[in-house]
């Protein structure tokens, strides 16, 4: 089956946000739920990032953030959807509702031409201020680096295991 292509530049990095996802999901399908659960940094500075399964919930929710902050840029401000947990059973249907909440603010403005994308700036609670283009970018980007660090944890979860 032929792939299809969102258009112009807003649809290409829609396109990219959905293959990274893609690919975690991927990573996240070829573990048990006991990799998924199990606690591999117990010392992380950062909750989110102690296990596979909190970095999933973090990934979910923080797409849901960009989309609203994406969203309030373009003078439609949304309310945040609750974050919630992510179960071993549920993580592909969350990661997948996240990415149609992100479609769904972007869709009406895959064919903005490319400059108009630098003019849209948002404030990130992280005190960066980002173009529409440059938060796009940080949320495949976000995506990739998390998708990295669990296919790290997943990798020390085994060598302990058959050890």
């Amino acid at each position: 089956m032929p792939k299809t292509f969102r258009p112009g530049s807003v649809g290409a990095l829609m396109d990219e946000y959905e293959h990274a996802a893609l690919e975690m999901k991927n990573i996240l399908a070829s573990m048990t739920e006991g990799e998924y659960l199990t606690i591999v940094d117990p010392n992380a500075k950062n909750a989110d990032l102690q296990s596979i399964y909190s970095m999933t919930r973090h990934v979910i929710g923080a797409g849901y953030g960009y989309a609203v902050y994406i969203s309030a840029a373009l003078g439609k401000p949304l309310e945040r959807p609750k974050a919630v947990p992510s179960p071993f059973s549920d993580f592909a249907k969350n990661i997948d509702l996240m990415l149609a909440f992100s479609d769904s603010v972007l869709q009406p403005h895959y064919s903005m031409p490319e400059d108009n994308m630098d003019t849209i700036t948002m404030p990130s609670p992280w005190k960066i201020s980002y173009t529409l283009d440059q938060m796009l970018e940080h949320a495949v980007c976000h995506i990739h680096r998390h998708r990295r660090q669990m296919e790290k944890f997943l990798s020390l979860i085994r060598s302990q295991t058959h050890s």
